[in-house]
């Protein structure tokens, strides 16, 4: 017997009708999932003066096949298929890691007299190696964390969130408010915001903002994203909805045991409990993903030995590389190359001491490091890994080798991250469990 199972937080669900007549729409919009065009439908009409604390299939449905389409570059186009129109691409925090892009457009609905504007905002995943450092720049509000990196990092307004996602989040918020002033309209501003992965993430932070605005009416659909916050409060927003895969590991990161959660409710489902025909069906390939790479992660964080956000800010000095030399200068020197060769997301986290080790007539350059050194690490593997470059890691010692290698052998996501899994859970497996 497959175990069915859905886990929805306070949430009362909606299903409703994947094809709607619509007149609102030129052309009809599609996503491409399975090796094939998927065509959808969306009555604004109804969906966007409805209940935007019930989760709605089809604004879900609609969330990913934007999303999926703009990551192929045809973000205008499908914007423009479902009515949309001021497709804008702004680009935002070029000057450090904490950047992306994002898409938004708008248009004028009509329902009884009443007009809305909605405000569409498609924020996609993973942004280069640059996007890999931001995912793992956890950060912490302690002043550990502010010397190390040098800065007070003031574009981190809510310290309870994870600091690559706030400061990126923040951005586009700028961003979304200089759109909306352009807009020439007095109807009310719906706000539209769906993202995938790390877009979720960042989706989920925008969405909580402008649910605080009481001028603002919000549907926020992220899609597949991480852990955001350690809020308390972080579970009471009502207009915000996150699509998750519990196969995906990407769902479960930062650890739930450094108290990490997500804005909003949770829609989550497991693929593997339906087994592997239903993703057979939808894409003509097995569902494969990497088994026991929770239980495996969870090792790699217990043996690099922290247990929450603070603790990956402060030195170990059992983890250490020592290079060995016979003179002062050549010493001096060592260090000097051993500096240069580390990029500035690792440099911060370490520290090098010289010893004078007269009994054996030479010295030792000794490099300390953070916890955080080795999960600066992880983002240089995985970028390696997903584009098939080379990218030399600095020197390390034996421990912090295996540590890397073996959080990147369980960081093989196979397809439990990708659309076509979340697809499989709006359109089949979300009714199926409800039946």
């Amino acid at each position: 017997m497959i175990r069915k199972k859905i886990i929805v937080l306070t949430c009362i669900i909606v299903m409703s009708a994947l094809f709607v007549s619509c007149n609102a729409q030129p052309n009809k919009p599609y996503g491409r999932m399975g090796g094939r065009d998927r065509p959808f439908v969306m009555d604004y009409q109804n969906k966007f003066f409805g209940d935007n604390t019930v989760f709605n299939q089809d604004i879900a449905i609609a969330s990913l096949m934007v999303i999926s389409r703009q990551a192929y570059g045809q973000g205008r186009q499908v914007m423009e298929d479902m009515g949309f129109e001021n497709f804008q691409v702004r680009e935002i925090g070029n000057i450090d890691n904490d950047r992306k892009w994002t898409a938004m457009a708008h248009q004028v609905v009509e329902r009884n007299g009443e007009e809305r504007v909605i405000i569409l905002v498609a924020i996609p995943g993973i942004y280069g190696m640059e996007g890999w450092f931001s995912n793992f720049d956890i950060g912490a509000d302690t002043p550990e964390y502010f010397e190390l990196t040098n800065s007070r990092h003031p574009e981190w307004v809510n310290r309870c969130n994870h600091k690559g996602f706030d400061v990126t989040a923040n951005r586009i918020i700028t961003e979304i408010k200089r759109y909306m002033r352009t807009i020439q309209s007095e109807a009310q501003p719906v706000l539209w915001v769906t993202g995938f992965s790390r877009g979720g993430s960042i989706a989920s932070i925008v969405g909580a903002y402008f649910e605080n605005d009481p001028s603002v009416i919000t549907y926020i659909y992220p899609i597949a994203p991480p852990n955001v916050t350690t809020m308390a409060a972080a579970r009471d927003y009502q207009t915000i909805f996150n699509i998750v895969n519990e196969d995906d590991l990407i769902d479960f990161l930062p650890p739930a045991k450094w108290g990490f959660t997500r804005f909003g409710r949770d829609i989550s489902i497991s693929i593997s409990d339906y087994g592997q025909e239903v993703f057979f069906r939808l894409t003509g390939q097995s569902y494969t993903i990497r088994e026991g790479h929770r239980y495996i992660m969870d090792s790699v964080i217990r043996e690099i030995g922290i247990s929450s956000r603070e603790e990956l800010y402060v030195f170990d000095y059992n983890a250490f590389f020592v290079s060995e030399t016979s003179h002062r200068y050549e010493a001096e020197a060592e260090k000097h190359r051993l500096e240069r060769a580390l990029r500035r997301e690792h440099r911060q986290f370490v520290k090098f001491n010289i010893y004078d080790v007269r009994e054996n007539g030479g010295y030792k350059v000794v490099r300390y490091q953070t916890p955080a050194f080795i999960f600066q690490l992880f983002p240089v593997m995985i970028y390696a890994q997903q584009t098939g470059t080379n990218s030399p890691l600095p020197n390390l010692d034996a421990w912090t080798t295996e540590m890397t290698e073996a959080f990147i052998d369980a960081f093989d996501l196979g397809h439990a991250h990708s659309p076509a899994a979340y697809y499989l859970i709006i359109t089949e497996l979300l009714a199926q469990a409800l039946e």
